[in-house]
């Protein structure tokens, strides 16, 4: 009788132990499945900031070009400004050099 109730102690110990082992697996399981959501997210979350960093990457790249575009322009436009200033100067140094020696032709 002894060994029947040490053996049915056992029985009940190992039935708790157990249910103590599903409980403790179906809660594994279950933080599992939320760290996995969590990494999930946290994946899309990361893919969305490369990809925001990316545009940004491009689009600050496309300003660099467009203001290194606008410098050789306005370069281009105040060297033009300036020959063309040069050109004038030389018609006026031509125009005088001829008024000068047609004043000293006539003369």
């Amino acid at each position: 009788m002894v060994k029947e109730e040490s053996h049915r102690n056992y029985q009940i110990r190992l039935h708790q132990l157990q249910e103590k082992f599903d409980r403790n697996e179906l809660e594994h399981q279950r933080r599992h499945s939320e760290v996995a959501k969590v990494i999930t997210q946290l994946k899309q979350e990361l893919q969305r900031a490369m990809q925001c960093m990316l545009e940004l990457d491009d689009s600050m790249e496309q300003q660099i070009q467009s203001v290194e575009r606008f410098r050789h322009q306005e370069r281009a436009r105040l060297a033009s400004d300036h020959l063309w200033t040069n050109k004038y100067a030389m018609w006026e140094e031509v125009s005088i050099a001829k008024r000068t020696r047609l004043g000293e032709g006539s003369g």
